[in-house]
This record gives C-alpha cells, structure tokens and sequence, in this order.
C-alpha cells in the first residue's frame, strides 16, 4: 500500500510513479529492518565469516558501490538471469524473483563473496523503460553451515547473519 502511495504522490508532483514507488519501497525496507546495518566498505567476507563464528548475527544491507556486491552483480548465474528478464521486455513497475542457479564449481566459486553468499534469493524491479534494481538476499545460518545434519529450523538462530545486497543497471 505504501509502495502505491509513494508512486501516486511522486506522479501528482511531476515525479515519476516507478521512481516514488521504489523509494516508498525502500523506505519501507528500512524501516521494518530498523537494526539493519549499512555494511561499510571495510566489511568483507573475513569479517562477516568472523561476525558468524562468534554468534554476533545481524543484518547487513550492502549498497552497489561495496565490492561484495560488485562482485555478485558480475556472477555469470546472475547476469545471464537479469539478462532474460531485460529480454522479456517488463513495464514500469514489474517485479519477480529471478531464478538463479547455485554459483557450480568452476564458474565463479573461486570468488570469495560468490563462495560465501552460495544460494541467495534474487528480486528484480523494474524501475524505468531502462533501468532496473535488483535486491539479492542470504541469510548465512549455522543450519545452512551444516545443511547435510538435518538441524532444526530454529536451531543456532544467533548465528543467523542476513545480508541484502542492491544494484541498479541501466540497459
């Protein structure tokens, strides 16, 4: 609902609805995730390894311009994902979840953030005729550590460390 209001008042102002509904969107983002932290640029995969081992979970939103998420941004899983969605050819205001493959062995893994993040859920928006945002997730889990043990669904959860990770490309 906020996501429309947003969009309606950012068109009755001579704004963009896409532009208005976007950022009502992540406005709202934020504010359900108010202990969410902006990963600085220092952040990497060493210190969010050493965050998880000591049970100091939390959430962490990475913007476009932090490496880690350059480096997911130039997964060939990913790209060649956001690349069938631009071919579709989707209206202002579209959105979906992408289907990214598991990043295989041979294609990519060598990279350390690739190698950490593994599995993650991916959602596109598309924000103009051009342009579109794309919103990966993971949530790294002690159960997701030792995913072959069978743990319970609730189990270890301060160990649970959530990252989001967000970029724009134009096209």
């Amino acid at each position: 609902m906020n996501v429309i209001a947003g969009g309606t008042v950012s068109q009755l102002s001579g704004g963009k609805f896409a532009n208005g509904a976007v950022s009502s969107a992540f406005v709202w983002m934020f504010n359900e995730h108010s202990h969410m932290k902006i990963a600085s640029k220092k952040l990497n995969v060493i210190s969010l390894l050493d965050k998880w081992a000591k049970g100091e979970g939390g959430e962490y939103f990475f913007d476009q311009d932090h490496p880690m998420t350059i480096d997911l941004q130039n997964s060939p899983e990913l790209q060649k994902a956001i690349n069938q969605w631009i071919l579709e050819e989707h209206a202002v205001g579209d959105k979906a979840f992408l289907k990214v493959s598991f990043f295989p062995i041979g294609k990519g893994m060598m990279n350390l953030t690739r190698q950490f993040v593994g599995t993650f859920t991916a959602s596109v928006y598309q924000l103009d005729k051009y342009k579109i945002g794309v919103l990966l997730f993971n949530n790294t889990s002690l159960k997701s550590a030792m995913y072959h043990i069978g743990l319970p669904d609730d189990f270890g959860k301060r160990f649970n460390l959530k990252q989001y990770y967000y970029f724009e490309e134009s096209y």
